[in-house]
């Protein structure tokens, strides 16, 4: 053939191996988010269970602490609440920390991020700790130096009751999937974090109402 018909030769083979790339691509993308949905509906699934019989605040730190070793695996993460019944600031948990990191860390919560994130409510990421302008990374003992944090809020209702938070002695340690797992834990510890404080105001009240009716 001559070069005009090899170039339009060319143009149609190479037309047609995009349009099936293309279509290959798109076939990929339907079946990763299938597959992404189906693994949401079986972590959903798993999270009820989980969930169904949490009714102390000791229990749903537990449960919290192994749902977010299922999703990945980080090398330190914590939990910082409000406790419902006393309203004092209390450590769920504290991934591979030792007793006396995990008590300094409680002891100085409030000047480092995790005070931050619960007084404004803001989404808390520190690719490099060097870099950190707020400074608040190294106020606290640990054994390793950390050089990258990510925490987001706990709310319940229009409150900032909470605050879970990674952390890795690497840089840039966290990307949009642990914004998205962290932020779908967020939710789970808001919703049962009231349900237990309004299951321990009933008890209470009915406690008291046990005790006005003995003592009339």
């Amino acid at each position: 053939p001559d070069s005009s018909q090899s170039q339009h030769l060319l143009n149609l083979l190479t037309q047609r191996f995009e349009d099936a790339w293309r279509a290959c691509l798109q076939r990929e993308d339907l079946e990763r988010t299938h597959t992404d949905l189906i693994n949401r509906r079986e972590l959903d699934r798993k999270v009820g269970r989980a969930l169904a019989d949490v009714t102390d605040i000791d229990t749903l730190s537990i449960t919290i602490d192994q749902l977010l070793e299922t999703l990945f695996h980080v090398q330190h993460s914590a939990l910082y609440f409000i406790d419902p019944n006393s309203g004092q600031l209390s450590l769920g948990f504290a991934r591979d920390f030792e007793d006396w990191e995990a008590e300094d860390a409680l002891r100085t919560a409030w000047q480092r991020h995790p005070g931050l994130v619960i007084r404004t409510g803001r989404v808390i990421d520190v690719p490099d700790t060097d870099a950190d302008p707020e400074n608040l990374t190294s106020t606290s003992l640990r054994r390793h130096k950390i050089k990258s944090r990510l925490y987001l809020p706990v709310r319940f209702g229009d409150q900032v009751i909470g605050a879970i938070g990674l952390a890795s002695t690497h840089t840039n340690a966290f990307g949009e999937m642990h914004r998205d797992a962290i932020t779908f834990l967020t939710d789970i510890v808001g919703l049962t974090w009231g349900r237990i404080r309004e299951e321990s105001t009933r008890k209470r009240r009915e406690a008291l109402l046990c005790t006005t009716s003995d003592i009339s």
